[in-house]
């Protein structure tokens, strides 16, 4: 049994890889749009990641995550209230086309009234 899950994983090892270099790609895609100067009035900082996510500090960042979610149906993790994170939320780095909703709805979530 153990024998056959060791083959499996030896088998999948080229996708796995793969799939991880379409996230890595698209986690520096995402952090480069994040970092363009169209969001330089809203995003703050993006923080070099290692993860299939970014912490990215932005201005209004509660009422930015809420209208996100709210009005746009995106939904990224609000990490104000944690340590160091002030002003900050996660964005899981998903798919291109995830990713592009992702930001099409955070350049309006920003141009939006509070």
């Amino acid at each position: 049994l153990a024998e056959q899950a060791a083959l499996r994983a030896i088998r999948a090892a080229p996708a796995v890889r793969a799939q991880r270099d379409r996230v890595l790609a698209e986690r520096d895609r995402v952090a480069a749009a994040l970092s363009a100067p169209e969001f330089a009035s809203a995003v703050r900082r993006v923080s070099p990641s290692d993860a299939n996510f970014l912490l990215v500090r932005v201005a209004n960042s509660r009422a930015v995550c809420d209208a996100l979610a709210e009005r746009h149906g995106v939904v990224v993790r609000y990490r104000g209230g944690m340590l160091h994170c002030d002003g900050c939320m996660r964005v899981t780095i998903g798919t291109e086309e995830e990713n592009e909703r992702m930001l099409a709805a955070l350049r309006r979530a920003v141009a939006e009234p509070a």
